[in-house]
């Protein structure tokens, strides 16, 4: 899955999605790579959305990141 990532993003990215949404907590334990991601995203100039609050791999969050993203999958259409 991770072999030549970046030429598969540069595939997905050639017609970008209207929006790529990251979201974690502060103390997710799997915040490490999604910092190392998003560098990648940054580095490539692919354009997303990120939201970084505070806690960690719980139910409060996803419900936050959920109520954060529904709406704007129907913005501008």
């Amino acid at each position: 899955m991770y072999k030549n990532l970046d030429k598969k993003l540069q595939r997905e990215f050639q017609n970008p999605p209207a929006l790529y949404y990251i979201a974690i907590g502060k103390s997710d334990p799997l915040k490490p790579f999604v910092d190392k991601y998003r560098s990648r995203l940054s580095r490539m100039g692919c354009i997303y959305m990120y939201n970084e609050t505070s806690g960690g791999h719980t139910w409060e969050n996803w419900r936050r990141y959920l109520l954060n993203f529904l709406p704007r999958l129907f913005k501008n259409k």
